[in-house]
């Protein structure tokens, strides 16, 4: 299957009819790659989108809103890439565009992933939808074989109102941690025959956009025979009433948008003017990136809302690896039963002190520290932390004016596997505990000063209550000596 009809995939282009006729113009877009990710069994994969730079010496990221015209010249191969087996094949017709989309494991397991496309037919039927073409790789190819993607399809599914087109393409060997597939996708073009007609056709809704849905799915892989039992045991085979926009599609315009934004902060010369402003509220199944050091997040009181399923353990409203968000609420829309590791504030591989202002925050884990740093400092003010609060190797943590309490998630619960000092904090039915579960040691220390506990004053006398218990004896003394009552 190395060319095959009724397939694009992931892209943003401008389709326009044969130059001769001109006029109609109808846009190709996608959804944020970043964020059409899932994944189960602790393991992490990142889709990647590629293109050729000019002089076809190395491949870039993929740019979008290039013009999709139909093709010139002749169905055929230009360069068959022989230095990879044809992986990176181009066509030798004009007006063709590149997408080459592979997908990388990030985590540290085996993993079989897959990759869904979904392709919108507008007023076609499926057996009309013929005038959109791509190159790809396939385990069955006949010119270039043993390439690795096995392909299928679900000729209609209806998303939103919308019929689509759509195809699964399924890595047949395991994925090394760190290794990338080769793409599953390489070039998209528009037959030579398309007209006007053929454009306001495939604008079925007339939004002058055509819309093209990815997703890359992973599993771990051991366990599984193979891929197609893994999948299938997990997040099911591909139906019309199973794929990964049965819960919709979110809109990522304005999260891109405020990414971008703290990308270009990041690039200020003043630190002091570093900031990126929210302007409204923002609803998104993607994270939004804090980046390093020196960046500000000022939500300016707005929400941060993260929808649909998220199945990602790691997935995250706010990440980074340092920098301070303030004036933010951070709150958990998914899917309850997905939802299970979602992080409204995640830091990971410190890099840099943390800071959190008059912030709510409502998650499984209302802000977590995963591979921390000794050399910075967390400190969390005037803020509400709803869910359970964990960090770890840091220099110094402390919460100052702060309401702890139960999430969405039925979470309440506290854990310092570092030091901490809590100052005028509130502690709403919330436990604490300085256990590692993970190396079995008490591992943190816990300072309260001028604290609560359900409006009472923390006394040394109710630690037996605020302590978390039910580790062992041994074990739940220990926590009880590292928790103290302080001025």
């Amino acid at each position: 299957m190395s060319m095959k009809k009724k397939a694009l995939m992931g892209a943003s282009y401008v389709l326009v009819a044969a130059m001769a006729i001109g006029g109609t113009v109808a846009y190709l877009t996608d959804t944020d790659k970043d964020i059409n990710v899932m994944t189960l069994g602790n393991v992490q994969i990142e889709q990647i989108e590629q293109e050729w730079n000019e002089d076809k010496t190395e491949l870039v990221e993929f740019t979008q809103d290039k013009p999709l015209l139909p093709y010139v010249g002749s169905l055929s191969w230009d360069d068959k890439d022989d230095e990879h087996g044809g992986a990176y094949r181009t066509f030798a017709m004009e007006n063709v565009v590149d997408k080459y989309v592979s997908v990388k494991n990030t985590g540290r397991n085996n993993a079989y992933v897959r990759t869904i496309i979904a392709l919108e037919m507008g007023s076609y039927k499926y057996e009309e939808f013929t005038m959109v073409g791509i190159s790809n790789n396939s385990a069955n190819g006949v010119e270039f074989p043993n390439l690795h993607w096995s392909w299928d399809e679900v000729e209609t599914v209806n998303i939103e109102g919308k019929n689509y087109n759509v195809m699964i393409a399924t890595y047949d060997e395991a994925l090394a941690p760190n290794a990338t597939t080769i793409p599953s996708m390489l070039q998209v073009y528009l037959d030579k025959t398309a007209t006007n007609e053929t454009v306001e056709n495939l604008d079925g809704n007339n939004n002058g956009k055509y819309d093209i849905l990815v997703f890359s799915q992973a599993v771990q892989a051991d366990g599984f025979a193979d891929a197609d039992s893994a999948f299938a045991e997990t997040f099911g085979k591909i139906t019309a009433e199973n794929h990964p926009w049965k819960d919709g599609i979110a809109d990522n315009t304005d999260a891109k948008k405020l990414n971008a934004a703290l990308e270009a902060a990041s690039a200020v010369a003043d630190k002091t003017k570093r900031v990126a402003t929210m302007e409204d509220d923002l609803y998104t199944t993607g994270s939004v990136d804090l980046g390093g050091a020196g960046v500000t997040l000022d939500g300016a009181g707005y929400t941060l809302a993260k929808s649909g399923k998220v199945d990602s353990g790691t997935n995250a409203g706010v990440e980074g690896t340092a920098g301070t968000i303030k004036n933010l609420n951070v709150v958990d829309n998914t899917d309850k039963d997905s939802a299970k590791g979602f992080r409204a504030i995640y830091f990971t591989s410190v890099t840099g002190d943390m800071v959190i202002d008059n912030c709510t925050l409502d998650g499984t884990y209302a802000l977590n520290v995963n591979a921390g740093n000794e050399n910075y400092s967390l400190t969390v003010t005037n803020s509400t932390l709803k869910g359970w609060t964990s960090f770890a190797k840091v220099k110094a943590a402390t919460f100052t004016n702060c309401t702890f309490a139960e999430g969405t998630s039925n979470y309440n619960h506290f854990r310092a596997y570092s030091e901490a000092v809590l100052t005028n904090c509130e502690l709403a039915g919330t436990t604490v505990d300085t256990y590692d579960p993970y190396n079995k040691v008490v591992s943190g220390k816990i300072k309260f000063v001028n604290c609560t506990y359900n409006g009472e004053p923390i006394t040394a006398d109710m630690l037996t209550t605020v302590c978390a218990s039910g580790y062992g004896e041994e074990i739940d003394a220990q926590i009880l000596d590292s928790v103290t009552v302080g001025k």
